[in-house]
């Protein structure tokens, strides 16, 4: 154990805080069945270390569900980044081949783009949960989903971290100089630095969203040029709102209540793509 002393300009004596050692077995990925909505994944990705991608494609290759897939929920709240190439792989698995992303140095604006031969392995609605956590390679790949394969982006806006550095050694020192080289946009150049990603459906209450939070509330943050981009609403996007308000999603509790409301609004998605069938039709010959 380890005991630390905080001095508080409101109290006139110290506080001891005594914090205990123990291991922690949290692994990057994992999944479960959502127990509301059976036929539906859930996919938490704490971060993007190795084989994180690997691990998504064979848990939506061989899902854990009843019978068959009807639905993911891919939780990416806290995921502060990781792995850049780990992040792709995991673009990779859920959509197709194509833009997936844009960088921005200096001189020069470049595309990140994976082979158009690449086959998705899902063709399911799919909700993306995010918070102000997300960050870095996180909001690479919310942006690039959003865009390229039009999922629903739930929960709160993003840190709006994306900026890439690369480390230099000092040679009179130990020390390491980190430089930023870039910064990325998504792949309808929208920027994502100081912005972050904004979510289709925003959970946090009028409150939350007054708190300076994120990369626009440090000091000298680098701010993104100019862009004349526009975002392209989700199809349906209207029909999914109302669905989820009529459902009482702002609303709803339990013991993690972003995923219950994330939860209500996969079953709207659900609904809103199920193809109709108009009344008296039967079956074509």
């Amino acid at each position: 154990s380890v005991r630390l002393t905080f001095s508080r300009l409101d109290q006139p004596t110290p506080v001891d805080v005594t914090l205990q050692y123990q291991n922690r077995t949290e692994r990057d990925v994992e999944a479960s069945e959502l127990p509301d909505l059976p036929g539906t994944l859930w996919v938490r990705v704490r971060k993007f270390a190795a084989a994180s991608g690997q691990q998504v494609r064979a848990l939506l290759e061989d899902p854990p569900v009843s019978g068959s897939l009807r639905g993911v929920l891919l939780d990416l709240r806290g995921n502060h980044g990781g792995i850049i190439p780990e992040a792709v792989r995991l673009v990779e698995v859920l959509r197709r081949g194509g833009l997936i992303g844009r960088v921005r140095t200096r001189d020069a604006t470049a595309a990140i783009a994976i082979s158009r031969r690449q086959r998705r392995i899902i063709r399911v609605p799919v909700v993306l949960l995010v918070d102000r956590g997300c960050a870095s390679a996180c909001e690479f790949v919310t942006a690039s989903l959003r865009d390229g394969m039009r999922v629903l982006v739930v929960g709160a806006p993003t840190f709006g971290k994306a900026t890439m550095q690369e480390s230099t050694s000092m040679k009179t020192s130990k020390a390491r100089l980190m430089v930023t080289m870039a910064m990325f946009a998504s792949p309808d150049d929208l920027p994502i630095q100081a912005f972050g990603v904004v979510p289709d459906l925003n959970f946090e209450t009028n409150k939350e969203a007054a708190r300076p939070r994120g990369e626009a509330a440090m000091p000298f943050h680098l701010v993104p040029p100019p862009s004349k981009a526009k975002r392209t609403p989700l199809p349906g996007m209207a029909g999914i709102r109302s669905c989820w308000q009529a459902a009482g999603g702002a609303t709803v509790r339990g013991a993690d209540p972003r995923l219950a409301q994330a939860t209500v609004a996969l079953k709207c998605l659900l609904q809103q793509q199920q193809p109709r069938v108009s009344a008296g039709s039967g079956p074509q010959k």
